[in-house]
């Protein structure tokens, strides 16, 4: 069994992030040297699908005046935002 967290404001958002985590590790491996950078992408991208899905306000908005729902990522380094 894995060990709790030390929060459980932290297991939730961790418990989030698995899934893409999970599904980029599946397709590329754990050794990948991307594998960070591919697993945020597929959590923004995971993100964006739930949000519409999971909102009728937004899903009315998209589907009946065109809203886009626009994933991106925020380099810290860089300050610079990555839409996806």
């Amino acid at each position: 069994p894995e060990e709790p967290l030390p929060s459980s404001h932290l297991e939730e958002l961790v418990g989030r992030i698995q899934p893409a985590v999970y599904q980029v590790s599946k397709k590329t491996g754990l050794e990948q040297p991307d594998l960070p950078n591919r697993a945020v992408e597929a959590n923004v991208q995971r993100s964006v699908r739930l949000i519409t899905e999971q909102s009728s306000i937004i899903r009315k908005l998209v589907e009946d005046h065109g809203m886009i729902v626009q994933g991106s990522v925020l380099d810290i380094h860089t300050g610079q935002v990555r839409f996806l």
